[in-house]
């Protein structure tokens, strides 16, 4: 086979030959539209002189997991997606793919971050279909590591320990505790309030308490948490003389999720996201008169 074969240009080539000539007029070209799944399974299983005469749903039978992870790192080389048909490969081969992937996330470390970040990428979604928690110990590594919030494989991993659930719990819980990186902080934050992890919610209000910059988000995760007792603490937050606009609302917003009752707003007419968010809603407005 071809090394680095574009699938999606094989198909498209396909389909464009398929359209000539069973495409007369628009019914047609609807009809083909309707029919695109079995299309498509059609030209997996049609011999393809670009792969040397196997069909592409052939592409990828018979490699070894050694030899699967090198395609992979190939297309992470040269700077490509992961062709659907190879992953649907490694997906299939389940557990057993495993200890393959997990070498290939702790090697790729080494590299030069746009091969990195695509290889890291691909086997990451690999091994969420799989639920590993062999890769769990890595996951953490990366959030740790995390330099801003648009991070893109940190917070895949960050996305992957929340499916895990509470088999990381403890983790979660331990490393909420102790990172001294702030983003990762709130990435682990996040992840305890969207699974509910009980444990959490002391380390949820240290940082909502102490953490005044970032109070807003660690109020949104209190309030997600919805334990009743972190209500104290919110109410206690709302009469804050310092208070921010934006920190109230997401303050007020989380204290009414555990069934507080804000009576009476207070005046914020001076403060300067206040301000901003009047003079955006003013001009959409005027936008619609």
């Amino acid at each position: 086979m071809t090394d680095r074969i574009d699938f999606d240009q094989l198909f498209r080539r396909y389909l464009k030959e398929y359209i000539s000539e069973h495409a007369a007029d628009e019914k047609d070209m609807q009809r083909i539209e309707d029919e695109m799944p079995e299309i498509y399974a059609a030209w997996l299983k049609k011999p393809n002189a670009a792969l040397n005469g196997l069909a592409p749903g052939q592409a990828f039978n018979g490699h070894s997991d050694e030899k699967l992870v090198r395609e992979m790192l190939c297309y992470a080389g040269e700077g490509k997606d992961l062709p659907d048909l190879l992953m649907n490969v490694v997906l299939d081969r389940g557990e057993a793919m495993q200890d393959a992937l997990v070498a290939l996330l702790y090697e790729s470390r080494e590299w030069e971050t746009p091969r990195a970040k695509l290889a890291q990428a691909a086997a990451i979604e690999a091994l969420m279909h799989m639920l590993s928690q062999k890769a769990a110990p890595w996951y953490f590594e990366r959030i740790e590591a995390m330099e801003s919030r648009e991070d893109e494989v940190a917070l895949q991993c960050a996305r992957a320990l929340l499916l895990l659930g509470e088999a990381v719990g403890e983790r979660l819980i331990a490393a909420l505790e102790n990172t001294g990186n702030p983003l990762a902080r709130e990435s682990y934050a996040d992840i305890a309030s969207g699974l509910r992890l009980e444990g959490a919610l002391d380390a949820l209000l240290l940082h909502f308490e102490t953490e005044w910059e970032n109070r807003g988000f660690y109020a949104f995760c209190l309030g997600r948490m919805g334990d009743a007792r972190a209500a104290g603490a919110l109410e206690k937050a709302l009469r804050s003389r310092d208070l921010r606009y934006l920190d109230y609302i997401a303050i007020r917003d989380a204290y009414e999720q555990l069934g507080g009752l804000v009576e009476v707003e207070r005046d914020f007419s001076n403060d300067p996201d206040y301000q901003a968010l009047c003079r955006k809603n003013k001009r959409g407005r005027e936008t619609e008169w």
